[in-house]
């Protein structure tokens, strides 16, 4: 019984390490993301006001 436990027990820990890492992957490539539109955004208004002037 205690046997059957534990491994419920690291069965339960390896899916909330598992869920964790998913949720850190989809974190990291909003910010990916974003820090692009970002950049983009800032390289065009950069290359217009060359143009201007």
């Amino acid at each position: 019984m205690k046997y059957m436990q534990l491994l419920v027990r690291v069965q339960s820990q390896i899916q909330s390490r598992r869920i964790q890492k998913l949720e850190n992957q989809e974190r990291q490539q909003a910010q990916s993301k974003e820090a692009e539109s970002t950049l983009g955004k800032w390289t065009s208004q950069v290359v217009s006001r060359h143009l201007v002037i």
